[in-house]
């Protein structure tokens, strides 16, 4: 299987779709939305209009939403070369990380705000190319915003573009408030209709009031079969970890600083997850860019006891099957 994804034939790409079939397909007939603690403007809108539409067609909405984003986020490492050597592992971790468990197969704004931040990454990995950027730190401003209005939890991402700008591009003060505009017009075209429907001040003493409430529960992995793969992950995230940094000085500068932007979005995935009040487990989703790459990253890399790599990646798959079986 590795073999199969890690070529770079499009047959592999065109598979995406159907794994992801098939591992939704339990939420065809129940398809439920997830309960947010923070009712975002943006979100509140959505969560209306998948209530009000059929489970089967939500269905379909998101076997589409998540295949385009696996296949969107391949696309974008291969034509910024992040990995030393084109394959579709990254569509292929991405589509198994983000399916995991059932807990993942909900309606929530964590799958929008993914699709927002693969856009975020793919013009964060131009910003090394020399000229103007004005444009496109702009976008990356505006939809970092737009996220945050999406999601709550997802405000971290104002400081990765902060460390993303600061570490790729010299400084620029034109290009740095072009940011900080990009930053500020979702908010103010909120606040506009906030006090055009006398809601302004009651909206933002409870977004700031979002940020200092403490966490009211965490998660643990309670049955045996998400321990299990709590365990493999864990596993393959140290394997991952290792190998970059036995491979860190082999790679050019350019990857090298993606590698420290990704590590800083892990980072700040983590911070974010402590910004959701009632923790569950799907919050962790904010965390599959990163970690879809490094393992994409470590099977890519292997050259030696392809039978045991290839092990590891079924060990993972299985231990994916035993939560959908039992978790079902």
């Amino acid at each position: 299987m590795i073999r199969f994804f890690k070529s770079p034939q499009p047959a592999a790409l065109f598979s995406i779709p159907l794994i992801v079939i098939l591992l939704w397909a339990e939420r065809f007939f129940v398809f439920p939305v997830a309960s947010e603690s923070y009712s975002m403007p943006l979100w509140s809108l959505l969560s209306l209009a998948f209530k009000s539409m059929p489970s089967w067609i939500n269905f379909f909405i998101f076997v589409a939403l998540i295949s385009v984003e696996a296949i969107y986020f391949n696309l974008l490492v291969n034509k910024h070369e992040v990995l030393y050597r084109n394959s579709y592992l990254p569509a292929l971790f991405f589509v198994l990380f983000v399916s995991a468990i059932p807990s993942f197969l909900v309606i929530h704004p964590i799958h929008f705000v993914s699709l927002i931040l693969l856009r975020i990454f793919d013009k964060i990995f131009s910003f090394h190319k020399h000229g103007r950027m004005i444009v496109s730190i702009f976008d990356c401003g505006f939809l970092a915003a737009t996220a945050a209005l999406l999601y709550f939890p997802a405000i971290p991402i104002l400081l990765l573009l902060m460390f993303s700008v600061s570490i790729m591009r010299p400084f620029n003060i034109k290009e740095w408030l072009v940011l900080l505009i990009g930053y500020a017009l979702p908010f103010m075209f909120l606040s506009v209709l906030k006090f055009w429907n006398h809601e302004l001040i009651e909206f933002w003493n409870g977004f700031f009031a979002h940020m200092v409430e403490p966490i009211d529960k965490m998660v643990y992995p309670a049955s045996l079969e998400l321990r299990f793969l709590s365990g493999v992950l864990l596993l393959m995230v140290l394997l991952s970890w290792l190998r970059l940094r036995a491979n860190y000085y082999k790679n050019i500068i350019r990857v090298r600083t993606y590698q420290q932007i990704l590590f800083f979005s892990f980072a700040l995935g983590i911070a974010s997850i402590f910004f959701s009040k009632d923790l569950h487990w799907i919050h962790f989703l904010i965390l599959v860019i990163p970690l879809s790459l490094w393992f994409a990253y470590y099977f890519v890399s292997q050259k030696r006891r392809m039978w045991l790599v290839e092990g590891l990646l079924w060990i993972f798959i299985g231990s994916i099957l035993w939560n959908h079986i039992v978790g079902s």
